[in-house]
């Protein structure tokens, strides 16, 4: 998967060609994605094993994700939080075994329970 983040808002970032296969999922700023694991099957417990990705979260922000099983009823909670150069993320079924992801924010402390994993590949 591929994630712009930060694209300037020029024509020349909507002028990139890409195929079906390279598609990139562009996001903005104070963004939290919930992706599930499994890429063959569209329904499964899209909860399981989720990977929170954190893209850019700025000082103040609050952010709330919700995470639906195959009928739309949420069954997990996220709650992200920045305070200075601190972001804490809770969530409200940790039994789902969710981790979050960290793209592009260096000195920031993260702080939770969950595994934390970091890269900065795919932010430009």
């Amino acid at each position: 998967m591929i994630f712009i983040s930060g694209c300037p808002k020029s024509s020349l970032a909507r002028s990139i060609v890409y195929d079906y296969f390279s598609l990139p999922v562009f996001v903005r700023e104070n963004t939290v994605l919930a992706m599930g694991e499994n890429d063959q099957l569209p329904d499964y417990e899209y909860a399981e094993n989720v990977v929170l990705h954190l893209f850019e979260i700025k000082d103040g922000a609050e952010i709330t994700t919700e995470v639906t099983d195959v009928s739309g009823k949420t069954v997990l909670v996220a709650n992200t939080k920045r305070e200075g150069n601190t972001v804490s993320v809770t969530v409200d079924h940790p039994q789902y075994h969710p981790s979050v992801m960290v793209h592009g924010m260096t000195g920031v402390a993260i702080q939770t329970e969950l595994e934390v994993n970091y890269t900065d590949k795919g932010v430009i």
